[in-house]
């Protein structure tokens, strides 16, 4: 079976791109900083899907730009934000945050077309000195 590709509207997939375009190098806004590891978990309160966890690893020539889209290929316009929380503990040099967010995309199921998507995120990012 073939999975059908996310789709965003233009709108939003050129408003996302703007701010990537438009963040810092993580190694220019952060010199002392080696390499950000971000550990994402996901959580259906539902408990209806259950998408596979991952990691991210960001490094000094790359953007400073810590947006991560939902997994869930039938939601649409959702996703997490960890740009700003990212920023802020390192700015305050904390090498480890974590919390968990909650995508506002979203997602047709029996409920109806257009419910809230729901998908909690678990995060876990370690920064790591030179």
């Amino acid at each position: 079976m073939a999975l059908k590709p996310h789709i965003l509207e233009t709108r939003l997939r050129e408003k996302r791109q703007r701010q990537y375009l438009a963040a810092p190098a993580l190694g220019e806004k952060f010199p002392s900083i080696e390499e950000v590891v971000v550990e994402l978990r996901f959580t259906d309160p539902e408990g209806r899907v259950s998408p596979s966890p991952h990691k991210r690893i960001f490094i000094g020539d790359m953007q400073a730009h810590f947006e991560f889209p939902c997994p869930l290929r039938e939601c649409t316009g959702g996703g997490y934000s960890l740009s700003d929380t990212l920023i802020e503990a390192l700015s305050r040099r904390r090498l480890e945050t974590s919390g968990t967010l909650t995508c506002d995309g979203k997602r047709a199921r029996e409920k109806g077309a257009g419910a809230c998507c729901g998908l909690e995120l678990h995060y876990r990012a370690t920064a790591r000195k030179k």
